[in-house]
């Protein structure tokens, strides 16, 4: 019998393809190979490098041709030709153009759903550029379900739109599906249109990530990157209360709340909040089977100066910004900033904040503005606690701040040390400050001393005044100098006869 050969299908690139685009969350470039793969798909989310028009990823799941990126149709649908063009082919023509994207004007869309209302609604911003394009060509905004349109035409000019100010819709939801066009009404532009499913149709929850890492915040945001991280708040909506159910079985490495009906898309949908606890195996299998990866969370924290949060961003004044990371900070990498302007001491590093800052890893990311701001008034009790021991409890933030110099703790009971006092935050202003309960027990050589100084009452002495009386060191030594002066403390005396010196 003859040689047998196999011929194993593998992606080929098939020509150029466009393999980055501009991610208009993160603000930075993004590969193809990465949406894919993290199974992202959110609509308005990114753009062309070059010319600006949105992109969707193209080929995420094929095994002949590699991901890629490609413009919309009726929206330079042929590959751009600017980025082909071998614009993109060394690393100062990459950072001019990532440049110039963040400057350009893009849109940004987004799904919410209020856990109190059992609400979904949708959410789109336009910048001040887009805005004024789109007013001088006569666009609307439209919302549908197949022939089912959940509002009117808006009109996106500078009377319904503020700049990068989002603006909220609520979904009457009676289908999975969702369309959302962007048309000019004087059919002299392009028609921008982007298709998507509220909820993944696999048998597996869709998570929504709530807003701040608070269990009382209401509002989650359509988690679509597909990386989950443990220590997060989400919450889950699924077609079938089993699918949140099969979650519960990996306890103790979830926390999963009580489950409840949601009526939305022509029947109803099931939630429940969740926090993944810790990593294991089993559980990390099940998530990727599904499409989603697990990772451990990382966190960056504001410590100082005070600041105040105004449409997600934290604002002070300029100067010595202080900050925490469970990652390394790198310059013009992770954090937009030089590398002159950042020092490390510990774990607390210090950075020259004199203009806007932005931080982005992971699951985390933090964004700092400066200016002369008029910081608003807090109401939070900052109050002095005398304790010898601290509970950190989940979801609370302490740091300790001593010789060994400031850290952020983790849920646990610590004991405070001479010269350590542990701060409780909320947002970035103090609530307590925990210090060592000052000593009360007052040595008999200093109490012997504030007597006989504040208490200068004399008489003649002699030793038939402490006869049969046991004497302490300290007693004995004063006792001797009495005996030498002839002459004692009327108070002190008093004290030595009772023991207490």
């Amino acid at each position: 019998m003859g040689k047998q050969f196999v011929f194993k299908q593998s992606r080929v690139d098939g020509g150029e393809k466009m393999r980055l685009a501009f991610d208009t969350i993160t603000r930075d470039t993004v590969s193809a190979d990465e949406v894919a793969k993290n199974n992202i798909d959110e609509p308005f989310r990114y753009e062309c490098l070059c010319c600006g028009e949105e992109v969707h990823i193209a080929a995420a799941q094929s095994k002949l041709v590699a991901p890629h990126f490609r413009h919309l149709r009726g929206n330079r649908d042929r590959d751009c030709e600017l980025y082909l063009g071998g614009l993109l082919q060394t690393g100062t023509g990459i950072e001019r153009v990532v440049a110039e994207a963040q400057k350009r004007a893009h849109s940004h869309a987004e799904i919410f759903f209020d856990i109190r209302q059992q609400l979904f609604s949708f959410s789109i911003s336009f910048s001040e550029d887009k805005i004024a394009e789109y007013q001088e060509g006569d666009y609307v905004l439209e919302i549908r379900a197949g022939s089912y349109h959940f509002m009117k035409p808006v009109l996106i000019n500078k009377s319904n739109f503020a700049p990068d100010n989002p603006v909220k819709f609520p979904l009457m939801l009676n289908s999975n599906s969702c369309c959302i066009s962007i048309r000019s009404r004087s059919h002299n532009g392009k028609t921008i249109t982007s298709n998507y499913d509220i909820l993944k149709e696999i048998e597996f929850p869709t998570f929504f990530k709530l807003q701040t890492n608070d269990r009382d915040q209401t509002i989650a945001k359509r988690h679509t990157d597909g990386i989950i991280y443990t220590d997060t708040n989400y919450y889950l909506i699924a077609f079938k209360k089993s699918h949140i159910e099969k979650l519960s079985r990996y306890s103790p490495h979830v926390s999963i709340g009580s489950i409840v009906d949601i009526p939305a898309l022509g029947g109803t949908v099931y939630g429940a909040s969740i926090v993944i606890l810790s990593l294991s195996a089993d559980l990390q299998a099940t998530m990727r089977h599904f499409g989603y990866n697990l990772k451990k969370a990382e966190r960056v924290t504001l410590v100082w100066p005070p600041s105040y949060m105004v449409d997600g961003e934290s604002k002070c004044r300029p100067g010595i910004v202080y900050l925490t990371s469970t990652f390394e900070l790198r310059p013009r990498s992770n954090i937009s900033c030089d590398s002159g302007q950042i020092s490390k001491n510990g774990e607390l590093y210090a950075i020259d904040c004199s203009k806007s800052l932005h931080i982005s890893q992971a699951n985390t990311s933090l964004q700092v503005s400066v200016g002369n701001l008029d910081l608003p008034t807090r109401k939070y009790d900052r109050r002095i606690e005398s304790t010898n021991i601290v509970e950190v409890k989940e979801g609370s933030t302490f740091y300790s701040c001593g010789r060994d110099g400031f850290r952020l703790l983790s849920p646990g009971r610590y004991h405070l040390l001479k010269g350590t006092r542990i701060i409780q935050y909320k947002g970035n202003y103090q609530t307590a400050v925990y210090l060592l309960p000052e000593s009360t027990v007052v040595t008999a050589e200093k109490r012997l001393i504030d007597i006989c100084k504040y208490y200068n009452v004399i008489e003649p002495f002699h030793d038939e005044l402490i006869a049969g009386i046991h004497l302490s060191k300290v007693a004995e030594t004063y006792i001797e100098d009495c005996r030498n002066r002839g002459s004692s403390n009327v108070k002190a005396l008093e004290y030595i006869m009772a023991g207490q010196i």
